[in-house]
């Protein structure tokens, strides 16, 4: 059940509603997803009452980082797979 967002004054990202529960329910069902925030970082979320909630045990990637990470995902593949 989706909870109400605390408070209107906060930035979308912030705001909990029909997404969270998605989130967990995609996480329930093993199926890959990608979310994106808006105007919020990941040490905002940790710091809000409910944390990262179902995202806790998520891979994170923040998307300023995001070419890094496929640099870092490459070398993987490539040890992986030759």
């Amino acid at each position: 059940m989706a909870r109400a967002a605390k408070s209107s004054h906060l930035p979308p990202g912030r705001q909990a509603g029909p997404g969270s529960g998605t989130i967990g329910m995609a996480d329930a069902l093993d199926k890959r997803i990608v979310c994106v925030f808006y105007k919020v970082t990941l040490n905002e979320l940790r710091r809000d009452g409910d944390g990262l909630g179902p995202m806790e045990d998520m891979n994170i990637v923040d998307i300023n980082a995001l070419d890094a990470y496929f640099v870092e995902l490459a070398q993987r593949v490539r040890t992986h797979h030759g």
